[in-house]
């Protein structure tokens, strides 16, 4: 079932947010991820291009060009904290919005949505705090005893 975030019989907004607004929230990561890319194909595109398997690259990868180099590196993480807030924010937004909207038999959707949600972005604070070519191992690890949770056999 479709539920819109505007209510047009009732002429009632949950909330007005500026476009402007809406529009630098959106745009935060895209911006940062582009001048993450550009600036490693300027100053470190040697580098990020060369594989193991001395395959020629044209393009540096996303992990190389937000992770491996400096500025670019605090560049995407400073895009994601700021940016990470008012995700968060919208998240409350959406729960509250649903709980009024929703019959009480299915907020059981609305609450698994919201912890999916969350666990969504706090996934991807962690995985720009902590990146996965520097913790490799520990990656393996969780997503070794996460496959080999008997919910997966």
């Amino acid at each position: 079932m479709y539920l819109p975030l505007y209510n047009g019989s009732e002429r009632k907004y949950i909330i007005r947010v500026p476009a402007r607004l809406c529009f630098l929230t959106v745009s935060t990561p895209l911006v940062a991820f582009v001048i993450c890319v550009l600036l490693t194909i300027y100053k470190d595109s040697e580098k990020a291009n060369n594989t193991h398997c001395k395959v020629p690259n044209v393009l540096p990868s996303i992990s190389a060009s937000i992770g491996n180099f400096e500025p670019q590196s605090s560049i995407w993480k400073t895009a994601i904290y700021v940016h990470s807030p008012i995700r968060f924010y919208i998240v409350y937004l959406r729960w509250q919005y649903y709980k009024t909207v929703i019959s009480e038999n299915c907020e059981v959707v609305v609450n698994l949505a919201v912890i999916l949600n969350i666990i969504e972005n706090l996934a991807l604070i962690g995985l720009t705090y902590w990146t996965s070519s520097g913790n490799y191992r520990k990656y393996i690890i969780v997503a070794h005893s996460i496959c080999s949770f008997p919910f997966y056999e």
